[in-house]
């Protein structure tokens, strides 16, 4: 019996939207971003994309895109693993309203944000603005006016999110008695932080780090923030802090604060560790309340505050 074949030209037709259909949706390890650039090109150094939003559907999970010249290259949501590089050139995200970097990745997705300027015009939510994923690095980068500077919220309820911070500046964040330079809270999961050479100025408080975290600063300098400069506040879980060879100053309320609003019936007590710190000329040094612990190395230097306050206790050499 005859049996009708499809014309060549009808075969030809369904190849082609197949091939087109699957370009549609490569993606590249390696993207650019460029201030000529269209969210229509490929995202290749040749023919880059014009924000990180547009380059990010073309990276493949793991990637990273790099940034070939000044620009303001817009808002981006970050569900994958991914690098954003501007190495040696002005890359900017400014927004009058939500957050500039949202971060919602997998458990053991990595994330590196490196030489970028976040602008939040005075109005607008988070800098960067983490909820779940494995691993985050911040490094040389500038955040300023916004309600938060880094908001870091992890969701994880099974495994521990990092974050990482180097030589970074946060400033101008916060509006009258909300927001901080840095904010750092788990309470389903874990967080654990290390702040290297960060620079928290004039913001609503500093660096405020609740409930179950663990957090090390070293190298930084707080500095007229309306309220603490650093501060561990636990509300039924313990928050560890680290400070080493810092400075708090010139900060509305305290210097440093532990303090515990649970009103004592937490797991253990909030508890920031001293070591080379210099703590001067804020309305109160050293401050805890409940039992919030402030443990002194013996090596700090607390002076020249309204009232300076004391350690908790101190740490004899060993």
């Amino acid at each position: 019996m005859y049996q009708k074949r499809p014309y060549p030209s009808v075969l030809l037709t369904a190849v082609l939207l197949l091939l087109a259909g699957g370009a549609a949706q490569a993606t590249i390890s390696h993207t650019w971003v460029s201030s000529t650039g269209s969210d229509a090109n490929a995202c290749t150094r040749s023919a880059p994309c014009a924000t990180f939003a547009g380059a990010l559907t073309k990276t493949s999970a793991g990637g990273e895109i790099d940034v070939a010249d000044a620009g303001d290259y817009g808002p981006v949501t970050i569900s994958q693993a991914v690098s954003i590089e501007a190495v040696g050139v002005l890359a900017t995200i400014q927004v009058t309203s939500g957050n500039a970097i949202t971060i919602s990745t997998g458990a053991n997705d990595t994330v590196v944000l490196r030489g970028l300027t976040l602008d939040g015009q005075g109005t607008a939510g988070d800098g960067i603005r983490f909820t779940s994923g494995g691993t985050l690095y911040i490094e040389d980068s500038r955040i300023h006016r916004f309600t938060t500077g880094i908001d870091f919220l992890p969701t994880n309820s099974t495994s521990t999110s990092k974050l990482f911070v180097t030589d970074t500046i946060v400033r101008n964040n916060g509006s009258g008695g909300t927001g901080c330079g840095v904010f750092i809270q788990s309470s389903l999961g874990y967080a654990v932080a290390s702040i290297d050479g960060l620079r928290t100025e004039n913001n609503v408080c500093g660096v405020k780090v609740q409930d179950s975290a663990n957090v090390t600063i070293r190298n930084s300098v707080a500095a007229n923030n309306g309220f603490s400069g650093f501060s561990a506040v636990g509300v039924g879980n313990l928050p560890r802090m680290l400070i080493e060879s810092s400075i708090t100053t010139h900060n509305g309320t305290n210097g440093i604060t532990s303090a515990d609003l649970s009103g004592g019936g937490g797991i253990g007590s909030p508890q920031v560790r001293l070591s080379n710190v210099t703590v001067v000329d804020n309305q109160t040094g050293l401050a805890t309340s409940g039992v919030g612990e402030i443990i002194s190395f013996g090596n700090n230097k607390v002076d020249g505050n309204s009232t300076n306050g004391s350690p908790t206790s101190t740490i004899p050499p060993r």
